[in-house]
């Protein structure tokens, strides 16, 4: 593992992004800089997968034409059982 020189803003900025992401957002590397001043978001998302967490991606174009990864989790389904 790369040493991280500044480990505690990693570690926030993971904790951070894991939350978003189970609240249902979603989120591109330039929305990661912007929203958390994240400049490796691939780590933290790498980082979060190694946590044992399902991350989604998928390709998006932009309205310049440019194709960018946006990540995001699945939504999770309750399942209660009725009584018969």
């Amino acid at each position: 593992m790369d040493k991280n020189l500044n480990e505690k803003e990693s570690q926030s900025q993971r904790r951070k992004i894991l939350k978003a992401m189970r609240n249902g957002e979603s989120f591109t590397a330039l929305d990661a800089l912007c929203r958390f001043g994240c400049l490796s978001f691939g780590k933290r998302i790498s980082e979060i997968v190694a946590e044992g967490n399902f991350v989604l991606k998928e390709w998006e174009v932009t309205p310049t034409g440019k194709r960018v990864m946006r990540y995001s989790m699945p939504k999770v389904i309750e399942i209660t059982e009725t009584p018969l």
